[in-house]
């Protein structure tokens, strides 16, 4: 059931929780990767208000996989138009 909604989607978010530590982040990259690989292109990678100073090290590891997170603070407009929300 989890392929067959993400194949049926456009434009994918992946939400962790705030102040993401490194299981979450690490969670996150791999589950980007899925969706990619399933075949959606645009996956956006979203964390409330911050990402924990441990966690920075995996995140910049996922941007070798072209895998980038953004931090979405409650001042910023939250990105919408997503076809699926995980």
């Amino acid at each position: 059931m989890f392929q067959e909604r993400v194949k049926q989607a456009q434009r994918v978010a992946l939400v962790g929780h705030s102040n993401a530590d490194p299981d979450a982040v690490a969670a996150l990259c791999a589950l980007a990767y899925i969706v990619r690989k399933l075949g959606v292109e645009n996956v956006a990678t979203l964390i409330p208000e911050s990402v924990s100073l441990e966690a920075r090290r995996i995140a910049e590891a996922c941007s070798s996989l072209g895998i980038e997170f953004r931090v979405v603070r409650k001042s910023d407009r939250v990105p919408s138009g997503f076809d699926l929300c995980i």
